[in-house]
């Protein structure tokens, strides 16, 4: 993941959209400069929520199970 702050994205899509000869028709990725995996994201929201939940890791087939029995988290 490459989670981006909401003003910058905002200010990304207000550019594109002001100007369509410039940016119209095209595709861009955007994304934060930092890369992080599912743990370390949702690490760092607890964190900004003043939160301190017990994560544990889970085995890809185990999540693909769940997720596929309708089991979220």
């Amino acid at each position: 993941f490459q989670p981006i702050y909401v003003r910058d994205l905002g200010q990304a899509i207000a550019s594109a959209a002001t100007d369509p000869t410039t940016y119209g028709g095209r595709t861009f990725e955007l994304g934060g400069p930092e890369v992080m995996t599912m743990r370390e994201l949702n690490e760092a929201i607890a964190h900004a929520a003043g939160q301190k939940p017990d994560i544990v890791d889970l085995p890809d087939f185990v999540g693909d199970a769940m997720s596929r029995l309708g089991f979220l988290p």
